[in-house]
C-alpha cells in the first residue's frame, strides 16, 4: 500500500495506515510536537484508526511546495532520534568510556554479540534486542569493533535503521526470517530428528517468526 497525499490549499492531507497507527504512537506524539513548531500550522490532525494525518495551516498556505517541505522537515525531525543518535548521523562517534567501564563495556558488548549468534541459530532466543545491546556496549568501549559491526551486511544494516527510525525496513525482516528458517531447516535436516522433535521446532520458530514480523516496519 502505498502513501496518498493531498493539498487543499489550507490543509494537508497524509494517508499511509503503515505509518499513523497506533502501534505507532511514540512517533506520532513527535511528529506532533515538530508539526506544531512549524510557522503557520494552525494543528495536526491524526486518525491513527483511518491511517491519516491532516496538517491545517492559519491563513492558508502559500503552495503544495511549501506544505511538503514543512512536512518532510517535521518528518525528518520526528525519525532523528534522540540526541546521541543524532550525533551519531551526523558523524560524531559515541564517547568512549574510560577505565574498568570500558572493560566491562566491552565484555558486554562480546557477549550480547555471542548470544546474537545464539539468537540466529537457536529458535526461540530473540536476535535483535542483543545485537542492538551489542552496538551500544561495543560504541562506548571500541570504535573499531563498532565499526566492523557496522559493516556487516545484515547487522549494520540492522543497527543503522533502528537507530534512524526505531524500526526495521521489510527486506531487513524477510533476511531475519530467511536466516532463521535456513538455519533451522539445515540443522533439522543434518540432525535427522525426530518427528516430534520437529514440531516442537517449528512451533518455536513460528513463534520466532511472529516476533519477527511484530517489530515496528519503517515506510
Amino acid at each position: 500500500m502505498q502513501a496518498r497525499v493531498t493539498f487543499d490549499g489550507a490543509c494537508l492531507h497524509v494517508s499511509d495506515p503503515r505509518v499513523f497507527r497506533r502501534g505507532n504512537r511514540r512517533f506520532v506524539r513527535t511528529l506532533a510536537r515538530e508539526l506544531a513548531a512549524v510557522p503557520g500550522v494552525a494543528g495536526a490532525r491524526f486518525d491513527l484508526d483511518g491511517g491519516s494525518c491532516a496538517v491545517v495551516w492559519a491563513d492558508g498556505c502559500r503552495g503544495v511546495e511549501q506544505a511538503a517541505r514543512s512536512f518532510a522537515a517535521a518528518v525528518a525531525a520526528a525519525t532523528a532520534g534522540p540526541p546521541a543518535v543524532a550525533r551519531a548521523h551526523a558523524g560524531q562517534p559515541a564517547t568512549i568510556v574510560r577505565g574498568p567501564r570500558r572493560i566491562l563495556y566491552a565484555a558486554a558488548g562480546g557477549g550480547c554479540l555471542m548470544m546474537t549468534v545464539v539468537g540466529a541459530i537457536v529458535p526461540g532466543i530473540p536476535t535483535v534486542p542483543f545485537l542492538l545491546g551489542a552496538s551500544y556496549f561495543l560504541a562506548r568501549s571500541s570504535r573499531t569493533l563498532h565499526a566492523g559491526l557496522l559493516a556487516t551486511p545484515l547487522c549494520g544494516r540492522i543497527v543503522r535503521e533502528w537507530d534512524a527510525h526505531r524500526g526495521l525496513s521489510r527486506e531487513s525482516k524477510a533476511l531475519l526470517a530467511g536466516c532463521t528458517v535456513a538455519v533451522v531447516a539445515a540443522t533439522v535436516a543434518i540432525s535427522g530428528a525426530e518427528p516430534i522433535v520437529i514440531g516442537v521446532v517449528g512451533g518455536v520458530v513460528t513463534l520466532s517468526l511472529v516476533g519477527i514480523a511484530r517489530i515496528p516496519s519503517i515506510p
